[in-house]
């Protein structure tokens, strides 16, 4: 249950995580 709503909670947060590692990453190379 507990394990459940946590990954539920990360999923969203992993779209901003990804997104914002990718920009950060394309500025590195600039």
């Amino acid at each position: 249950g507990l394990d459940f709503v946590w990954r539920k909670k990360w999923e969203k947060v992993w779209e901003e995580v990804k997104y914002c590692s990718d920009r950060c990453r394309k500025n590195k190379n600039k």
